[in-house]
């Protein structure tokens, strides 16, 4: 089985790579598995963040990741019905 792996920091660039990433798995028959990884600067770890901001930091990661995941549904669903 072939897999592509898409990183991404939901910029724009990344957007860009992810529906290339995208697509390339569509015509290739490939599983796509998008990453996103994300670390506290060494500034905020020294400044004692609470538990509840980085539980928040992580809720919002999931919400990204759970959007671009939709959008990229919603996209080969366009994609499909145009043919």
């Amino acid at each position: 089985m072939k897999t592509i792996i898409a990183a991404t920091d939901y910029s724009k660039e990344a957007d860009n790579a992810v529906n290339y990433a995208a697509a390339l798995a569509k015509y290739t028959g490939s599983t796509l598995v998008l990453f996103n990884a994300f670390e506290y600067s060494i500034h905020v770890s020294n400044a004692r963040v609470s538990a509840s901001l980085v539980d928040a930091a992580i809720a919002t990661n999931a919400r990204l990741m759970i959007y671009t995941y939709n959008f990229l549904i919603l996209t080969a669903r366009k994609a499909a019905s145009s043919i």
